[in-house]
């Protein structure tokens, strides 16, 4: 009976001291999935010289459901595995980014994404997969925001 106060103010003050990192579900440019593809953007500009306009990202609800559809000139399309087909009907290939969960290891943030191309061949009605690279972008969270560190590329 004696512990029950110490109980009910660690239970009401334990939100209070908590570290709040989720931003992976806001619908804004603090969504980290959003600052991911931004500074891969940023970094294929710098790093390569050139321009993504359109990246078509493998739909996975949990983390593409509030992701922005767009950043600068560069827009994100979802697609959903059964709608790939579709997509051949236009075009001949295609690069699509399948996105991996935010991790934490060694006081930082990560989230990692492969960009690999896809083909469809239509007389044997398959999608062919080629993957190649793995893009990892670091964050450091501080007053509570993700703070961006470092582009990693691993792979071929």
């Amino acid at each position: 009976m004696k512990y029950l106060p110490l109980l009910f103010f660690l239970f009401f003050t334990e939100p209070l001291l908590a570290q709040t990192a989720d931003n992976t579900n806001r619908l804004n440019e603090t969504n980290v999935y959003y600052q991911t593809f931004k500074q891969y953007l940023n970094y294929v500009q710098i790093k390569e010289g050139r321009k993504i306009d359109t990246i078509y990202i493998e739909d996975e609800y949990r983390m593409t459901d509030s992701l922005l559809l767009q950043s600068g000139a560069t827009k994100f399309i979802k697609l959903k595995f059964e709608s790939i087909p579709a997509y051949f009907k236009n075009n001949k290939i295609l690069t699509l980014y399948r996105l991996f969960p935010l991790r934490y290891a060694d006081g930082e943030f990560s989230v990692s994404f492969n960009p690999y191309a896809v083909s469809y061949n239509k007389k044997k009605r398959n999608v062919n997969y080629a993957y190649g690279i793995t893009y990892k972008v670091t964050f450091k969270f501080q007053d509570n925001k993700f703070v961006f560190q470092r582009v990693e590329v691993f792979g071929i």
